[in-house]
């Protein structure tokens, strides 16, 4: 699974053969959150992950949209 980056102990990534709609896993401390980005950035899935982390996963994600998109 490629990584995007990695910042505060959250790795961000996908999968080379993933399907759409676009979407990123984020992964910290064994949870991981799956996170839609069009046509709007929500969480899709949720294992294990703190509400503390899954807030500030989505809040990585709205920051780095144009990256993680290109």
């Amino acid at each position: 699974m490629p990584t995007l980056f990695y910042t505060d102990g959250f790795r961000v990534c996908f999968f080379s053969n993933e399907h759409k709609p676009i979407h990123v896993h984020v992964e910290k401390a064994g949870g991981v959150v799956k996170i839609e980005l069009l046509p709007e950035i929500v969480v899709i899935a949720n294992k294990g992950m703190s509400a503390k982390n899954r807030k500030k996963a989505l809040s990585l994600v709205m920051e780095n949209k144009g990256t993680i998109i290109g």
